[in-house]
């Protein structure tokens, strides 16, 4: 008689917590539903040194802009065309290398300024996709004669 007492303690206590811990992934069950995680992406920009791509972007079906500032102090030169875009998500996504603009001045990146870089004729980008990009930006020193690369990424959801 006293082994079937301990049995049913046990038993107790093992259905109040399974009682608990069912509802615990009930409610975060409720919640990844409710605050889909594939909703919440936000659009950035990531350049390293000598640039800062973080401050703005805009990305909608047919044109991606962004905001970069030049970060290095001194006065850089950017090519005519200066920065490309390789998807990886989704892979059919293309903004020709040909379609990007500038506000200001094209070549002169003066230390501290801030320069929107436009990619137009974009295809392949449907409202409510995520994008994932890699991007190359090339510059010079004023003084030089070499063309440097820096890499980065453009990530966010197509409005």
């Amino acid at each position: 008689m006293k082994n079937q007492k301990k049995g049913q303690a046990a038993m107790e206590f093992l259905m109040t917590y399974g009682w608990a811990i069912l509802a615990a992934i009930i409610v975060i069950a409720v919640i990844a539903i409710y605050f889909r995680p594939g909703s919440m992406v936000q659009n950035t920009v990531t350049i390293a040194a000598p640039f800062n791509g973080g401050t703005a972007i805009t990305i909608n079906s047919t044109m991606i802009a962004m905001e970069i500032s030049n970060n290095v102090g001194v006065n850089l030169d950017l090519p005519t065309n200066p920065m490309s875009l390789t998807f990886t998500s989704p892979t059919t996504a293309v903004c020709p290398i040909a379609s990007v603009t500038y506000t200001g001045e094209l070549t002169n990146f003066a230390a501290g300024e801030k320069k929107i870089i436009t990619f137009g004729s974009c295809t392949g980008l449907s409202s409510g996709d995520t994008i994932n990009a890699n991007s190359v930006i090339q510059y010079q020193y004023t003084d030089s004669a070499l063309v440097l690369q820096q890499r980065g990424s453009v990530s966010g959801k197509v409005a």
